[in-house]
């Protein structure tokens, strides 16, 4: 397996070769440098307009390789939208030309013709938990967010949250740990301090090891990200903590797998937020509940297997067109 990109040198890929490319900026386009793509049997390849390879790799009729897009489908800036649009139809005409597509969720299937839908398979977006186990049974002490430290997630409405959350009933809940790092984080140290919790947030900082994580995970009754909802929530899920966002997060559909009232809930608003802590925190049985559920949902459909089985589904597909 080769993996192409332009960025830093991946770690932790045994057995993977990796090829550094050159990035060019091109008005709003991207343009990277590619090798020689003949000696493949399978490319598979990002679905993101932005990049000028994906328009040159599908309008090539004569590649002898089989072309896989692989992306969301759709647009996911402002949250996941299922409008034609131009960029949508660019998308669909583009794909036509591909022998297979995979898509990170089923949301996005109906901007699609019929006939790239018959040769579109979901792996629905995931990640590999290899420590994975059910905590929703344990003593609960805290509320959590993993992921960086930026504007996108809505830090302040989280931090503003919960210290209504202390104010209104000083119950179980009494620590909120985020897990990560990065521009907002002394903004976030100074909005504590103004709001007289800093004594009960913890900034950990970034965690790469699974092994380091797993305390939080344990102590963590739920785990909250206001308006961006990615792969943590799958994440969350391995370890049986349930999931708060808002209805709109910015995702590439990994918010789908919130269903209010089973794995989490999807919210509208801020006052809704602090209601939702406030069950978590009143109702032990509850909160265990949606744990469980999460944990379920995981085991049974957002494995990695599940995501590699899709894949080599398309695959074959591609393969035997």
């Amino acid at each position: 397996m080769v993996i192409i990109h332009s960025g830093s040198p991946l770690k932790g890929l045994d057995g993977v070769e990796q090829i550094i490319v050159r990035q060019q900026k091109i008005l709003f386009f991207e343009y990277r440098s590619l090798p020689d793509l003949s000696a493949f049997d399978i490319v598979v390849h990002m679905q993101n307009l932005r990049f000028l390879n994906l328009w040159i790799l599908s309008l090539n009729l004569r590649r002898e390789y089989k072309l896989v897009h692989w992306g969301i489908g759709t647009s996911s800036g402002n949250g996941l939208h299922q409008t034609k649009n131009l960029i949508s139809r660019i998308r669909d005409l583009l794909t036509r030309f591909s022998d297979a597509q995979v898509l990170y969720s089923s949301f996005a299937l109906p901007l699609f013709c019929s006939v790239v839908r018959k040769k579109t398979y979901i792996a629905n977006n995931t990640v590999l938990s290899k420590l994975s186990q059910d905590f929703s049974t344990h003593e609960k002490d805290s509320v959590l967010f993993i992921g960086a430290l930026n504007s996108r997630k809505g830090l302040e409405v989280l931090l503003e949250a919960f210290s209504k959350l202390l104010l209104k009933q000083p119950g179980r809940l009494k620590k909120l740990v985020l897990i990560g790092d990065g521009p907002m984080r002394s903004r976030l140290e100074r909005m504590a301090e103004d709001l007289g919790i800093k004594e009960n947030i913890r900034f950990v900082g970034n965690i790469d090891s699974e092994e380091d994580k797993i305390g939080y995970y344990r102590s963590a009754a739920i785990s909250v990200s206001p308006y961006q909802a990615g792969l943590s929530v799958l994440e969350c899920f391995s370890y049986g903590v349930p999931f708060i966002a808002f209805k709109n997060a910015i995702s590439g559909g990994e918010h789908l797998n919130i269903v209010s009232g089973e794995t989490g809930y999807l919210i509208n608003s801020k006052d809704e937020l602090v209601e939702r802590l406030l069950e978590i925190d009143n109702q032990h049985s509850l909160a265990q509940k949606l744990g469980e559920n999460a944990f379920k949902h995981y085991r049974s459909k957002r494995t990695m297997g599940n995501m590699v089985d899709s894949f080599f589904q398309a695959f074959d597909f591609a393969v035997n067109r």
